[in-house]
């Protein structure tokens, strides 16, 4: 796959499931692949399996949760990422995807829980670009504009954008 040899990839990814269609690892690379190509359906039933066989594995709910995202399945997506939090507290990545999963639901209070995890994340990680990202997101999400057009250009600037590029 680094290499840019996705026939070949492909091929050693169903080379490993048939070999050991059980093996947890397997399924995680399986998803990861899938990902990686863009074959969210065929991560979707990797991840599953993967999480069938370690129901508790952080990796595999993060990828879980990963996948619904991308296929725009919000409300497992916040599942996901709501059962990775309870094992794994203060995971950046969790809370930061939890934030943007809940930003997207149509009632008010989740809208307001992910401005609650959003900003908790900016606080705690004022470091990452990412956290102040999907603080401006989930902002504009609830049309507070312009405070979202401030937290998003701070972030900009700290990370030496321009945010008038």
């Amino acid at each position: 796959m680094q290499a840019g040899n996705l026939k070949q990839a492909a091929s050693f990814v169903k080379q490993a499931l048939e070999a050991d269609p059980e093996d947890f690892k397997t399924r995680i690379v399986a998803t990861r692949w899938a990902v990686e190509v863009r074959d969210f359906d065929q991560a979707r039933q990797h991840a599953a399996q993967a999480l069938k066989l370690n129901s508790g594995s952080p990796e595999a709910i993060l990828l879980s949760g990963i996948v619904a995202m991308f296929l725009e399945d919000f409300d497992s997506a916040v599942k996901h990422f709501q059962a990775l939090i309870l094992v794994s507290p203060g995971d950046f990545t969790a809370t930061d995807n939890l934030a943007l999963a809940l930003c997207q639901q149509d009632n008010e209070a989740d809208r307001q829980l992910a401005l609650s995890y959003a900003q908790l994340n900016a606080q705690r990680f004022p470091q990452r670009p990412e956290a102040a990202a999907t603080l401006g997101w989930v902002l504009l999400r609830l049309d507070r504009v312009d405070e979202a057009e401030k937290v998003l250009r701070g972030a900009a600037s700290a990370s030496g954008l321009s945010p008038n590029a």
